[in-house]
């Protein structure tokens, strides 16, 4: 792994995101995640930050909580977040706190924050001013900002999608997260490289994908906010080449 992350950064990449890395040891989400939820880790972690900045590039790392488990018998039960009970949200809020505290003292530049897809996450997008202030009070405690959003919200809404429900819904989502990006200074938001996920891909989704594109640069570019594309694993966009063939 560390090699993987040693030739990225000597070729010459503006920086390297670790991607998703869970808070919790009992987020079971999915298998073989990364995960940076006890301090045991952290050394780990230091050899990762010191491989890519050998070579001047800055790291990121993606602080997420798939969902969260509680524990039933011997085993665990996944519960949504309308169904959390305070004192789990707390936990959940202190994990969060701690995995970011782990990433400063590992050696970590920035943190991603992550919108998922389901609407429980997306609504994070919906926090009063209060709710944002709290989450920038969070940041300056630690000591170690936000970088950048990873709004992977745009797969179950897609800019290409055939619904023109969806497609709207889609740019309600990127006004949104550029107005969060904005409020807290964060510079970049990253989207997923996807026309379509759920549905199947045409000429015209992938027409459709460049125009919303094209709105979601102008919404971007009036807050000062930067977009990148994540390759994702779909023929659309699965290499920097064909990402860059929508950056140009």
């Amino acid at each position: 792994a560390y090699r993987i992350y040693d030739e990225l950064a000597a070729g010459g990449v503006g920086a390297v995101i670790t991607g998703f890395t869970s808070v919790s040891d009992d987020d079971r989400y999915f298998d073989g995640m990364m995960r940076l939820s006890r301090d045991d880790l952290i050394p780990q972690y230091r050899r990762l930050t010191d491989t890519i900045h050998a070579h001047g590039t800055p790291v990121i790392v993606q602080l997420a909580l798939g969902a969260y488990y509680r524990a039933v018998g011997r085993g665990f039960v996944q519960v949504e977040p309308d169904e959390m009970s305070e004192e789990e949200i707390l936990l959940v809020e202190s994990q969060f706190a701690d995995a970011a505290r782990r990433a400063k003292e590992a050696g970590f530049d920035y943190v991603e924050m992550s919108i998922d897809e389901t609407d429980a996450k997306l609504s994070r997008l919906d926090l009063p001013q209060s709710g944002w202030d709290e989450i920038a009070a969070a940041v300056r405690a630690v000591g170690i900002p936000f970088g950048s959003i990873c709004l992977s919200g745009h797969r179950k809404y897609p800019f290409g999608c055939p619904d023109p429900e969806k497609q709207k819904r889609s740019l309600d989502i990127m006004q949104k997260a550029v107005n969060l990006a904005a409020y807290l200074g964060i510079r970049t938001i990253q989207l997923a490289g996807y026309d379509v996920y759920y549905e199947e891909g045409s000429e015209k989704t992938r027409a459709d994908f460049l125009t919303n594109l094209k709105k979601a640069t102008l919404m971007a570019a009036k807050a000062g906010v930067q977009l990148g594309f994540e390759t994702m694993e779909t023929p659309f966009m699965d290499n920097v080449r064909k990402s860059m063939e929508y950056v140009k």
